[in-house]
C-alpha cells in the first residue's frame, strides 16, 4: 500500500510541475505580449509592408502611393472617420482580406490574411495564430497612430 502511495504521489508532483511551467509560460506570454510589445511589432510590419503604399507616417501619401489607381487611405483618420471609435475587429478584417476576397470585388492593397501565414521562412508552428498575431500588431499600431479622439484605454482597441 505504502508503493502505491509513492506511485500516486510523483504523478500528483508531475502535474503540479507541468501545471506550473503552463502558468509560467502564460504569465510569460502575457508579458510579451504588451500593448507597447504589441505596437512595436505592428510597427516593424508596418514599415516593412504597408509604408510603401501609407507613408512612414500612416497618411497614405507613400512612394507608391501615386502610382495606384486609389490614394492609400490615410490611416491616422481611421477613428475620426468613425465617429471617434477606432473599429479594431474591422480594421482586423480588413487588413486580413480573407473574406473582402470572397466577394471578388477589385481591391488593390494585398490580402495580408494570405501573406502573413507564418514565418518569412513559410515554416511558423501555427501559421494561423502567427497571421492572427501579426495582424493584432498592426492593429495595435494603428491604434497608436490615430490623430483624432481614439479610446485611452489601450484594452478599448479590440472593442
Amino acid at each position: 500500500m505504502a508503493h502505491r502511495n509513492r506511485g500516486g504521489s510523483w504523478r500528483i508532483a508531475l502535474i503540479l510541475v507541468l501545471g506550473i511551467a503552463a502558468f509560467a509560460g502564460f504569465v510569460l506570454k502575457r508579458q510579451l505580449e504588451s500593448p507597447e510589445v504589441a505596437t512595436e511589432a505592428g510597427k516593424a510590419d508596418f514599415r516593412r509592408y504597408c509604408a510603401e503604399c501609407h507613408g512612414s507616417d500612416g497618411r497614405g501619401d507613400g512612394p507608391r502611393a501615386e502610382k495606384l489607381a486609389r490614394r492609400p487611405a490615410d490611416l491616422t483618420l481611421l477613428a475620426a472617420r468613425n465617429g471617434g471609435t477606432f473599429r479594431a475587429p474591422d480594421i482586423r478584417d480588413f487588413i486580413d482580406g480573407r473574406a473582402f476576397e470572397a466577394t471578388h470585388q477589385d481591391r488593390e492593397m494585398p490580402i495580408w490574411g494570405k501573406l502573413f501565414n507564418g514565418h518569412e521562412d513559410g515554416h511558423a508552428a501555427d501559421p494561423e495564430s502567427e497571421r492572427r498575431a501579426r495582424i493584432d500588431h498592426l492593429v495595435a499600431y494603428l491604434w497608436s497612430l490615430q490623430r483624432a479622439p481614439a479610446p485611452s484605454d489601450p484594452d478599448a482597441r479590440s472593442r
